[in-house]
């Protein structure tokens, strides 16, 4: 059996499980149904889930009730085929907890690390529920509040393969220098590196069809990944507070050698990245979501090809072998997404199945 995209919908309250060969919209493999799960956790709240991580048999789901939120965190031996059991619920923050975005698993620990959004006077910023607790002991790895690393807006995060935790964060804000990329290096909150906007749009990003633009590197950043080789992989949303013209959705990859050059150096908090070191893509009219790996090939959710709420029809999840040209193979994958949500997915193997 291929490997399954566990794919998030938010006004549906649903998970959905598609075969990456040959899915088709309307026939996933299995659907999650949240809405008894969000209600009991969440009551009197409508919300849904914004992106899905996968490990060791476990499905994680961030979930974002209108400024209250957290994680449900289901074992799939135990949803599938039958429904047997509910899921653990994880509440960062407050008593109620915070909405939670771009969730990571750490890939050691199997630690669980949420970022949240700022809502009234809570203090949001990144935190850690332990995988030793089953889930049950949260604390608070990075705080709004207290630390210049956070912004308004946590968007995902992820890990590298050595470890460091990255994270996309802007503020509602269209200014270039309120949207950054963060990295926590060896996860000590105090030693982050931030990756800036340059003064100017330096990145020249060319779409499919060879039509080339000047853009801003990070506008609205949500989507992150990491490829086999160590580079990052960025998708700009470009939707409420972009820095680059509104219908200039643009994926991004970073190479590892800058990346690795970066790191090498003390932490800093004014770093561009230089042109020669980023490759963009333009996806004209893409507001881009979540990005997941499964071997070579890159999914990348777009809430911005034909907006709506219908599954079958609405949103697109673009597939892209990275071994092949970006102008003959980046296409539709026959999965769509809907809007809102962030839309991360994740990628179940078949073993789980």
């Amino acid at each position: 059996m291929a490997p399954i995209l566990c794919q998030p919908y938010f006004d549906d309250q649903q998970i959905r499980f598609y075969s990456t060969l040959g899915a088709i919209a309307s026939a996933p493999f299995f659907s999650l149904d949240l809405a008894s799960d969000i209600a009991a956790a969440w009551p009197g709240r409508t919300g849904g889930p914004n992106s899905v991580a996968v490990r060791n048999g476990k499905i994680f789901v961030s979930i974002d009730c209108n400024g209250q939120g957290g994680v449900l965190i289901y074992d799939f031996a135990e949803i599938f085929p039958i429904r047997t059991s509910d899921p653990i619920v994880v509440k960062p923050g407050p008593v109620n907890g915070l909405s939670s975005t771009g969730i990571a698993v750490e890939p050691v620990s199997g630690d669980l690390y949420i970022p949240t959004i700022v809502f009234g006077m809570e203090d949001a910023g990144v935190f850690v529920a332990s995988a030793a607790s089953n889930y049950t002991a949260i604390s608070q790895f990075s705080s709004f509040n207290s630390d210049n690393s956070v912004a308004e807006n946590c968007a995902n995060l992820a890990f590298d393969g050595k470890g460091n935790l990255w994270m996309t964060t802007f503020s509602p804000s269209a200014s270039p220098d309120e949207h950054f990329l963060i990295c926590y290096k060896g996860l000590d909150k105090s030693a982050y590196y931030k990756v800036v906007n340059s003064a100017t749009k330096i990145y020249v990003a060319t779409s499919q069809a060879g039509v080339a633009i000047n853009v801003h590197l990070l506008s609205g950043p949500e989507g992150i990944a990491f490829d086999a080789a160590g580079n990052l992989w960025l998708g700009n949303n470009n939707d409420d507070f972009p820095t680059n013209n509104a219908g200039e959705g643009t994926l991004v990859r970073i190479s590892a050698a800058y990346l690795n050059t970066l790191l090498a150096g003390t932490p800093a908090l004014d770093n561009v990245v230089p042109a020669a070191d980023a490759d963009v893509m333009s996806i004209p009219a893409g507001k881009l979501g979540g990005l997941e790996f499964d071997g070579s090939v890159i999914y990348i959710n777009d809430q911005g090809q034909s907006q709506g709420s219908d599954f079958t029809l609405n949103g697109t999840v673009w597939r892209w072998d990275i071994t092949k040209p970006f102008s003959t193979d980046f296409g539709e994958s026959g999965i769509h997404t809907t809007y809102p949500g962030n839309g991360a997915g994740a990628i179940l193997y078949p073993w789980f199945v």
